[in-house]
């Protein structure tokens, strides 16, 4: 984790970590970045992967709008401008040749498209400076 920014269990002082800006950087971003792909794509048994059942599980997934909202919650970016939830919404909504209409919440939607999106949260200006 120090590569990301974090000494894990060792913050600088009884405070704790800085929080915004000062924790950010062209190396910190890119190892964050690469670990959460590797969090997003990983779809085997060992290593560190995400649950994608698991982190949207109780939430309604009828609409891209809920797919967007059940995991901006979990992932604590829910206060973010709507302007970015618009972008996350089209991501949810397309297909892979660009055009819209895609969502129907199959588990292979949900699989794919949870992945990407949890992928782009996490990679966001939003949760980097949450």
């Amino acid at each position: 984790l120090v590569p990301m920014g974090h000494n894990l269990f060792n913050p600088v002082d009884a405070k704790g970590w800085e929080g915004d800006l000062d924790w950010i950087n062209t190396g910190t971003v890119f190892a964050r970045a690469s670990f959460t792909n590797s969090l997003a794509t990983n779809r085997g048994t060992t290593g560190t992967r995400l649950d994608v059942a698991a982190l949207v599980a109780g939430k309604s997934l009828t609409t891209p709008r809920d797919v967007v909202n059940a995991l901006a919650d979990r992932l604590g970016v829910a206060d973010a401008p709507p302007e970015t939830l618009a972008v996350w919404e089209k991501y949810v909504d397309s297909r892979p040749d660009g055009s819209r209409g895609y969502w129907t919440n199959t588990a292979a939607q949900v699989d794919q498209k949870v992945r990407g999106l949890a992928h782009l949260m996490l990679t966001s200006a939003e949760y980097h400076l949450c």
